[in-house]
């Protein structure tokens, strides 16, 4: 009966069509539980009869059977369509973290099933098949890597000697078209070049990032009417911070693609600290003069240099009035 169809024909034979043998069991499985609450009745009936009553342990064993073939179809034919997905799909759309996950979790499953049926020729065929794809999975995890640039991959498809169209799309299976596993390592180089060019870019943007909200303290000073610059210790320490950092990443290979942009971000650093330092400088000096000639006598003794004050005293009131307005460091 249904055991025995179980335990032979296209259920036990690696060469099945997964797909139709799922369908197949599918069938089955709407058998077993008919024949389930049939038993049930049947059993209600002999307790109410005062017989003895039956275990059908053969029902059981069928199962037991659907469900080991179930489970060990069901894994074989989840892989062919997952590894179909991967090696088909474009692969700028692929997700490398999420098929290496996938990729453990098969093997931890086939693993299990193989220990709990040893002979089962279906699980060496999908331990085969998980196999087979662990060859090509360094492949693709360089091709899905989400660091590679259109430069990247001009270099990747001149290595297989091909053209390298932006518009089109094209997956792993393309790709081994066209040859790539023998050029794997030079491909593995491109993509571990790509990821530092890209940890340094994203450095990059984290540098502008942390100065946003980043101001000048502006604080009134004594009856003066004006300002001056309060502490400036976070903005130094982020300044020390930052030019340390864009010297050693001016100094990597890998900042070629956006040279232009750490440049720049340099210059903008060393000249917000010359002006800092210089700011700082005349404040001092602005702070020890500006008493002297808020007194009349002063200014009448030295009128030369009390109006070359007044004009350096108007300069700095404007810039602070400017500063106060608009705060932003950079």
């Amino acid at each position: 009966g249904m055991l025995g169809n179980l335990q032979s024909g296209n259920f036990v034979d690696p060469d099945s069509d997964a797909q139709h043998v799922v369908d197949e069991l599918a069938a089955y499985a709407e058998d077993i539980e008919i024949m389930k609450e049939n038993t049930e009745t049947f059993q209600e009936y002999q307790k109410l009869f005062g017989m003895p009553v039956d275990a059908f342990s053969h029902l059981n064993l069928t199962e037991k059977e659907y469900q080991a073939r179930h489970n060990t179809w069901s894994a074989l034919f989840q892989w062919e369509k997952k590894t179909t997905e991967w090696t088909t799909t474009a692969v700028m759309q692929l997700d490398v973290s999420k098929i290496s996950n996938d990729v453990q979790d098969f093997t931890a499953e086939a693993y299990k099933m193989g220990k709990a049926n040893k002979e089962d020729r279906i699980i060496f065929k999908l331990k085969d098949k998980i196999d087979s794809f662990n060859e090509y999975l360094p492949l693709v995890e360089e091709l899905a890597n989400p660091a590679l640039r259109e430069r990247h991959w001009e270099e990747v498809f001149s290595l297989i000697g091909q053209q390298y169209v932006p518009e089109l799309s094209f997956s792993v299976q393309d790709m081994l078209g066209y040859s790539v596993m023998a050029k794997l390592d030079e491909v593995q180089r491109v993509s571990t070049n790509a990821s530092r060019e890209r940890s340094l870019e994203k450095a990059l943007d984290k540098m502008t990032q942390d100065w946003e909200g980043v101001e000048f303290r502006v604080q009134d000073y004594k009856d003066t009417g004006t300002f001056i610059l309060g502490g400036v210790d976070e903005i130094q320490q982020l300044l020390d911070d930052q030019l340390i950092k864009i010297q050693s990443m001016r100094a990597s290979p890998f900042v070629k693609p956006f040279e232009a942009r750490a440049t720049q971000w340099e210059d903008i650093l060393s000249t917000l600290q010359d002006l800092l330092d210089n700011w700082l400088q005349c404040q001092k000096t602005w702070q020890y003069l500006e008493p002297i000639f808020s007194s009349e006598d002063i200014m009448k003794q030295l009128p030369e240099e009390g109006a070359n004050f007044n004009t350096v005293d108007q300069i700095w009131r404007d810039m602070m009035n400017k500063t106060r307005k608009n705060p932003g460091c950079v």
